[in-house]
Formats: structure tokens, C-alpha cells, sequence
């Protein structure tokens, strides 16, 4: 959750996970003064505290607005990998992600449904710390 703080002092932003770092790195790239709340013991500490996350778009016959969001979010977090490589390199934590290509198989798991080369892996609490 993202919240105005009371009297102009900037923008909290409620939870240090993938969604609360992503908007904390956004809003002061815009120039925001932000504060970021976690209730939990560090960032990352929940869900997006897993070792290793896939991304890649989501397929619709129709190419609708949520599969049009998707496309968007694969295209920024292949920005955001390059562009926060430097910092994950300079505090030795290594690669935070890659682009490699994501499978799709059928509901059995027994034919190919698709391949997209867009899709890939990422780290996601190294990707956390390196956005905060």
C-alpha cells in the first residue's frame, strides 16, 4: 500500500516486498522522499523472500489489458535487472537475474505450449535489498 504521509512529508509505502520495493524505487526516482514500513523482521521476509522467482507475460487470445500489463512488467524488470546489475556487483551479492527464456508446458506437463524468450529468473530478495 502506498499512502500520502500528512502535512507534505513524503510517501510511505506499506511492506518491503517485490510490490513495496518496486513502488519505493519508483516513486524516488521521481524525486519523492519515501518511507518504507515493514512489519516483518527484514525486507523480503515473506513471499518474496523465496530463493528464486520466474517472470515471463501472460498469454490471452485476445492480447487484453491484463496480458498488455504483464508484457509491460516483463519489459521494466529486464530494465530494472540492468540497471541495478552495478549495485548488486559492487556489494558482491552476483547476478540478480537474467533474461534465459521461460517454458510453458501443457497441463500434464507432456508437450510444449510455448516459449518465450522474454521471460527469465530472478533473485527476489537480493532484487529487494538492491531496489530499497
Amino acid at each position: 500500500m502506498v499512502t500520502r504521509r500528512p502535512g507534505g512529508q513524503g510517501i510511505a509505502v506499506i511492506g518491503a516486498g517485490l510490490a513495496g520495493a518496486a513502488c519505493a524505487r519508483a516513486l524516488a526516482r521521481a524525486g519523492e522522499r519515501v518511507t518504507v514500513i515493514e512489519s516483518g523482521a527484514a525486507a523480503a521476509c515473506g513471499a518474496s523472500g523465496n530463493p528464486l522467482g520466474i517472470f515471463h507475460r501472460l498469454y490471452s487470445k485476445d492480447h487484453n489489458l491484463a496480458s498488455q500489463w504483464s508484457d509491460y512488467g516483463v519489459v521494466c524488470t529486464h530494465r530494472w535487472l540492468d540497471e541495478l546489475a552495478p549495485i548488486a556487483r559492487a556489494l558482491g551479492w552476483g547476478c540478480l537475474g537474467k533474461a534465459c527464456g521461460v517454458l510453458q508446458l501443457t497441463e500434464h506437463g507432456d508437450h510444449l505450449e510455448y516459449w518465450d524468450t522474454r521471460g527469465g529468473w530472478i533473485k527476489p530478495g537480493a532484487f529487494v535489498a538492491a531496489c530499497l
